[in-house]
């Protein structure tokens, strides 16, 4: 069901890791992606702190180009295998083989974690609550407990000292915006796989015992995956449907991939592959395609009314 007028909605509160970990395969399922990014018509809202904002701008762009360039490298050494076999023919057969599976995987990450890159961004526009981390107390807070080697952000490890600052600003700002928030939500949980700043050492799942005293005051509870979250929230099936629905609507997605359905961006020097429906964009009454690389658009060709008739 929606969520009615006059319920405390829960809040999930999402570290930058766990918005990478949406990018990368096998990490999170598309239940439990899209399970999140339909939250805030469900079970509650969506906070990110200002931080994490900031970090996931800065590298969401090179965390799918890593995975991009992963598959190429994988290919490039089978087809230094390949080179040994010692039938030109069947040597030639299986190069094509390769490429065009290559090719295929770059086509699926792209239109499957590529396409929850933009989602999450449209998502975070539309219906995620900042968290400020940049104030003067916080900056003060933090000063403070780099002068005092507070563990774990600060901790003097081998001999060498550490500084996280940007992760104290995270959990403090987190800490300073619940303790005057924490009345408009139901449960609060904060997600992170940041084992070396938040966890108890050996534990990823644990805070950090010097943390806990601060989230255990204002009754926040860590966990280092969105589904032990859910879990935590004890959702119901309805709030769980949207998500799963979603999911076995994009199931078949692969289907999708062939050179059917791609066109070439035809801006000069650009030769990205384009979706001819993944890929365009609704302007005024007519549709246009739009090139994930160089941003490009052109007209299909096509009109809102050639779509209702």
């Amino acid at each position: 069901m929606l969520r009615s007028y006059g319920v405390i909605p829960h809040a999930i509160i999402l570290d930058t890791n766990v918005l990478i970990d949406l990018l990368s395969p096998d990490k999170y399922t598309d239940e439990q992606f899209y399970t999140l990014i339909s939250g805030s018509n469900f079970f509650g809202d969506i906070l990110i702190p200002r931080q994490v904002l900031d970090e996931w701008n800065y590298i969401k762009d090179n965390t799918t180009e890593i995975h991009h360039n992963n598959i190429g490298k994988n290919a490039t050494e089978i087809m230094k295998l390949i080179k040994k076999f010692p039938n030109q023919l069947g040597k030639n057969e299986t190069e094509e083989v390769i490429s065009n599976l290559q090719k295929m995987a770059r086509r699926s990450y792209e239109y499957t974690y590529g396409t929850r890159k933009k989602q999450i961004d449209k998502f975070i526009a539309d219906f995620v609550t900042i968290i400020d981390t940049r104030s003067n107390k916080l900056d003060s807070i933090v000063v403070d407990l780099a002068i005092k080697s507070f563990e774990p952000f600060f901790a003097n490890e081998h001999g060498n000292p550490k500084n996280e600052a940007t992760d104290a600003l995270i959990f403090f700002g987190i800490v300073n915006f619940m303790e005057k928030n924490r009345k408009d939500y139901n449960k609060v949980v904060f997600v992170s796989f940041n084992k070396n700043e938040f966890a108890e050492r050996g534990n990823p799942t644990k805070l950090h015992t010097n943390l806990a005293e601060y989230f255990n005051s204002l009754d926040i509870h860590f966990t280092n995956h969105l589904k032990s979250a859910y879990e935590f929230l004890e959702l119901s099936p309805e709030e769980y449907s949207l998500g799963g629905q979603i999911a076995k609507a994009n199931k078949d997605r692969e289907n999708f991939l062939s050179d059917d359905y791609f066109i070439v961006c035809p801006k000069e020097g650009c030769n990205n592959e384009v979706h001819i429906n993944l890929d365009t964009i609704l302007v005024g009454k007519e549709y246009y395609f739009v090139c994930r690389k160089c941003q490009s658009t052109w007209s299909t060709g096509e009109t809102l009314y050639d779509q209702l008739y």
